[in-house]
């Protein structure tokens, strides 16, 4: 990191860390930072503090960590140190197309329709010529909605003992799930340290294919979100970036930037609910109302 301080403009906000060490004289490899991370909506900054780990001497640090998923790349080449979260629906299927990651990452982490997931994924990125790999993480115990399962559970049932109700927790759309994106991400991110592309080069970043229209529908889909969730990541271990460079487009646009054909497109799978398709869930309606679109299904 830098060690002076730098004014770069972001969304009209700037990201701020402050980094305190106390380290034995001589040592720097001996500090062992402490974090502790707090977000102030009013001021719009994020501030991160070391804390001290041996009150000896003291540096103090300030940088700005400059955010990227603003003006992302949709170049064929984008994805050459990229490991891309491909779900096997509509959008991850095309941004595959368009950008050819170095690897696919596919994660069951228990919801419902995982099995139809991973098989459209792996056809996919077989199609595409893609190496892909699949991480099995069980999350249901903090998931929720369709893709866990059918109807909501009693608002004040604890299921688990842990004391856990859902009486005051906000659900904004079905197929909700807590904090989905950024464990997803946050899983992808992990699992691409120490990876490498096919020549040889460490993986440098996660894609997602976020649309226009998710941050509609939940806000870990909006552009505040994956710029914040950036800038956590890459000053961690790795510095590994996380993108949404389809954030701007819709579906449709993405599909025809992509050029995905229907030979792609057939192989993808977007229900909510099961491994075969619903045709009830807000995961069918999109892939159907997406495909019409593009004229590739008729009425």
């Amino acid at each position: 990191m830098p060690s002076a301080r730098r004014s770069l403009a972001w969304d009209t906000r700037q990201v701020r860390t402050r980094k305190a060490r106390r380290c034995l004289p001589g040592s720097p490899a001996n500090c062992i930072p402490i974090f502790r991370l707090r977000f102030t909506a009013r001021r719009g900054a994020l501030w991160v503090r070391h804390a001290p780990v041996q009150p000896i001497a003291s540096v103090r640090r300030v940088w700005v960590i400059e955010p990227r998923v603003s003006e992302p790349s949709l170049a064929p080449d984008a994805g050459k140190d990229a490991v891309l979260l491909l779900s096997g629906g509509i959008d991850s299927a095309a941004l595959a197309s368009l950008v050819r990651p170095a690897w696919a990452l596919v994660v069951d982490y228990g919801q419902r329709p995982a099995v139809a997931e991973v098989r459209a994924a792996r056809a996919i990125a077989g199609h595409l010529g893609i190496r892909i790999a699949q991480l099995t993480v069980d999350l249901a115990s903090v998931g929720s909605g369709l893709l866990l399962r059918e109807s909501p559970p009693d608002s004040s049932a604890d299921e688990d003992g842990s004391g856990r109700t859902f009486a005051n927790v906000p659900s904004p759309s079905p197929e909700w799930w807590p904090l989905r994106n950024q464990l997803l991400c946050t899983l992808a991110a992990a699992w691409a340290l120490g990876r490498t592309s096919k020549d040889g080069a460490p993986l440098r970043q996660v894609l997602t294919a976020t649309v226009q229209s998710d941050g509609a529908r939940h806000v870990d889909g909006t552009l505040a979100f994956y710029d914040a969730l950036d800038c956590v990541t890459r000053m961690q271990e790795g510095g590994i970036a996380v993108r949404a460079p389809a954030i701007h487009l819709s579906a449709v646009e993405l599909v025809t930037v992509s050029g995905a054909d229907e030979g792609l497109l057939g192989w993808t799978h977007s229900c909510h609910r099961s491994e075969s398709p619903c045709a009830a869930c807000p995961g069918c309606w999109k892939r159907e109302q997406v495909l019409m679109d593009l004229k590739m299904l008729s009425h």
